[in-house]
């Protein structure tokens, strides 16, 4: 998914594998049909208004923004327990995705780094009260209302949730800690994952994306967005550590980079009870005045640093740096010589030589 943070404009929408719609324009055997809606690959479903993942580290930057705000954290703020590379709560033990760990971090570099052990001792902190209110308030548990039908919700649960599924009071707190780096129970389609990275991105909007501009001269949605009035300073403290995953050395997100624009993103690498791990990726830019916010989700591929980072990074290099397009072909004329028994192929180049720079 591509969007104008600004606006909600859906720049690119792609679900893979696809289908070609012309084949339904004359109709489709029943052979083929069966191949469309029960082959495996399903390219009927489409995944990015259709499908729920684990939004692994994604989730990150708004768990930081729920911390900020509730002042749980600020900038500076450090937790007792380093980062070892594991994380001891009761009897569990909860690793880290860097073995070796992270050591002592602050919120910048927490993102920038997506220390696991940093968002799970955040996560405590806040509680699943907190974590929950502020999730169903930028909209997780809902519909982004884009202009398409079948789009599914997203899920973080709360209290309540829980109570219904386990009995209440039969849960562990400690529930809180899988929440807290977008694992466990927590499912975000992808175009939800883009409309909240605009949400950071424009200051504070929930945009409704769409694909329909206008209706006659009726624009067909609000440009302006709703506006959550989130706190300026936790925003900004949020996309610098975000730029941070991008620009940073040390941050995981370094194969977005793209020449002479800022971008800022955050890498996601979501386990999946299915088979291998989803790779995700998510960014805005430039980061002074964003245009563009790409969410990639690349299905069982792996970590989101190495295989949905550099997807994105693609996008952004052909939005900011668009190539020239190339000289039209050679145009070939059909001519039928007086004394030939057959067509002669004659190609005549149809581009002008003083356009050609």
């Amino acid at each position: 998914m591509a969007l104008d943070p600004r606006t909600g404009e859906v720049l690119a929408l792609v679900s893979k594998p696809n289908y070609d719609p012309n084949e339904f324009s004359t109709g489709i055997s029943q052979e083929r049909w069966n191949e469309l809606s029960q082959g495996g690959n399903y390219p009927l479903f489409n995944r990015a208004i259709q499908a729920a993942y684990p939004p692994g580290s994604t989730l990150k930057p708004f768990v930081a923004l729920t911390g900020l705000i509730n002042g749980d954290i600020d900038a500076g703020t450090r937790f007792s327990n380093t980062c070892t590379g594991e994380y001891r709560f009761g009897s569990r033990v909860f690793r880290c995705w860097k073995r070796e760990g992270h050591g002592s971090l602050a919120l910048r570099d927490a993102v920038s780094q997506s220390c696991d052990v940093y968002f799970y001792q955040l996560g405590l902190r806040a509680g699943l009260a907190e974590l929950s209110d502020f999730m169903r308030a930028i909209g997780i548990n809902g519909k982004t209302g884009i202009d398409l039908p079948q789009e599914r919700r997203g899920l973080f649960p709360d209290a309540a949730w829980y109570d219904r599924r386990f009995g209440p009071g039969r849960w562990s707190r400690g529930l809180v800690l899988n929440l807290a780096i977008g694992q466990g129970e927590c499912s975000l389609t992808p175009v939800q994952l883009a409309q909240l990275t605009a949400l950071v991105a424009n200051g504070g909007a929930l945009v409704r994306p769409h694909l329909v501009k206008s209706i006659g001269a009726r624009a067909a949605a609000d440009s302006a967005g709703r506006d959550l009035r989130l706190p300026p300073r936790a925003l900004r403290l949020v996309r610098e550590a975000m730029e941070a995953a991008v620009e940073d050395p040390h941050g995981t997100g370094g194969a977005a980079r793209v020449d002479s624009v800022r971008v800022a993103g955050k890498t996601g690498t979501a386990q999946n009870p299915h088979g291998e791990d989803h790779a995700l990726f998510l960014c805005f830019a430039p980061v002074e005045a964003p245009r563009i916010v790409v969410a990639v989700l690349v299905e069982n591929a792996g970590h989101g640093g190495s295989e949905a980072a550099p997807l994105a990074q693609r996008v952004l290099q052909a939005y900011f740096h668009p190539r020239r397009p190339r000289a039209p072909p050679c145009s070939r004329t059909l001519t039928w010589p007086a004394r030939a028994s057959g067509p002669t192929w004659i190609a005549a180049c149809s581009r002008s030589r003083s356009s050609s720079r």
